[in-house]
């Protein structure tokens, strides 16, 4: 009886009916106690039913009735551990899969699915090297393993092997075919690693192909604004994030991000009142978020609301106490308030988190030139500009630098055009625009 009990789950099993399954196994047990194979094949029916602490159970009880070392128990080490990665205990996991290969063997091509979960489990812990070595014994196992192909790209792109990543997924896209369902997240991840590559028409491209097999696709959707935003595509990025929202839905966490690079395609557009909407929503998805509530700050002191800006920047801050960007951007607005006191304080410690940071450099060097300590201003822009060449721009658009070479015009033509000059040398071949005629009249007339 046990027996028949046993077969009849299987049969529901494989139909997928997993509650009726789990019903005949546990009827069986109920008949045999000892019932090995029931507890194993119930544990399954379980985890399909997401019942994942009651498939936990019957998996002990399976290698209890094993033996812990007992090659056959390699099975169940090796389901156990994929049920506590879905519990988000990788170390747990971790060691279930260390046990299931010590059982199995090393070269045992049986136990090829357990390193790719193995390295599964290292890359959730950012263990990325040893998720890669993992994926390597997966793919010597079996040549054709796509998906271990394509995670190994995975690995390799959050260690910043971007062409190696792209190797990867070639190699998957290759083994899925171009039209399998399975290729999309490869093409999309293909895409990823294209954009940091700066090759952004090429993970446009990517991404499309990753839509056309899978039209619901919300990442896809997402990074493919991402794209459309740093080719200043930013009405394209806003209909990419409007899809990606709507595909998670809005209420949902994951939308945050999406919300937040629509944001970022208003801002550029300079509609920064809907640029705040959007960040609000990332905020209200996620209240920890640092990067929309960064932005929102950024939104904010382009439309003139310095205080509420300084408060953002003050939580931000405050989740990422070594966030040298924020420090920047909230000592540009004490800046503008007259506060160089607090401005100062802030640049200092942008550079104290990041001696590197041009931007924080070149805010430094401005500030100097309000103070009228042009040295200081001349070291600290020259340090911006050997940093960050592209950054020459920036000093040339800065109204600040203008407000300050009007200033010396009022008072001392010969100081200003001392500093033009001294600008103009750090900054060539960029130019500072000459003072406008509106400028000199009103100097005249006061």
């Amino acid at each position: 009886m046990p027996e028949t009990y046993f077969e009849s789950g299987n049969y529901e099993y494989l139909r997928g009916n997993y509650k009726d399954a789990v019903f005949y196994y546990s009827k069986a047990i109920e008949g045999k106690p000892d019932y090995l194979e029931a507890f194993l094949y119930r544990g399954g029916a379980k985890f399909k039913l997401q019942e994942y602490w009651g498939a936990i159970w019957d998996y002990n009880k399976a290698i209890k009735l094993y033996g812990n070392d007992n090659p056959e128990a390699a099975v169940a080490f090796a389901d156990r551990g994929i049920i506590r990665a879905h519990l988000e205990d990788y170390l747990g996991a971790i060691k279930d899969y260390d046990k299931a290969i010590e059982l199995y063997g090393e070269d045992n091509p049986e136990a090829t699915k357990t390193f790719f979960n193995r390295g599964h489990a290292k890359s959730d812990l950012e263990d990325y090297k040893g998720a890669i070595v993992d994926y390597n014994i997966a793919i010597d196992l079996r040549p054709d393993y796509a998906d271990a192909f394509n995670n190994r790209g995975n690995a390799k792109y959050y260690l910043g092997d971007y062409q190696g990543a792209i190797e990867d997924c070639d190699k998957a896209i290759e083994l899925y075919g171009e039209d399998n369902l399975e290729a999309a997240e490869a093409f999309n991840n293909r895409g990823l690693a294209k954009g940091k590559l700066k090759d952004y028409e090429g993970a446009i491209a990517d991404y499309d192909e990753a839509i056309r097999l899978k039209p619901d696709y919300a990442d896809a959707f997402y990074n493919h604004g991402l794209a459309k935003n740093k080719l200043k595509d930013n009405k394209g990025a806003i209909e990419d994030c409007d899809k990606a929202i709507v595909l998670y839905g809005e209420n949902n966490p994951e939308a945050a991000d999406a919300f937040t690079n629509r944001g970022l395609a208003k801002v550029e557009l300079e509609d920064y009142a809907g640029a705040i909407e959007d960040y609000d929503e990332a905020i209200r998805l996620k209240p920890d978020f640092v990067v929309a509530t960064y932005n929102r700050g950024i939104a904010k002191g382009n439309l003139g609301r310095y205080d509420e800006a300084i408060l953002d920047y003050d939580r931000a801050i405050e989740l990422k106490p070594d966030y040298a960007d924020a420090f920047t951007y909230r000592g540009n607005v004490f800046l503008v308030k007259g506060d160089y006191s607090a401005a100062k304080s802030d640049y200092e410690n942008a550079l104290r988190i990041n001696p590197e940071h041009a931007y924080a450099n070149m805010s430094l060097g401005c500030l100097a030139l309000f103070e009228e300590r042009l040295d200081d201003a001349y070291i600290a822009l020259k340090r911006a500009v050997e940093l960050n060449e592209t950054i020459k721009k920036e000093i040339v658009g800065y109204e600040g630098i203008t407000e300050v070479i009007t200033y010396w015009l009022e008072e001392s033509p010969v100081k200003a055009e001392e500093v033009r000059a001294k600008i103009n040398a750090i900054i060539a071949p960029e130019k500072l625009p000459e003072p406008s005629e509106e400028n000199e009249n009103k100097s005249e007339e006061e």
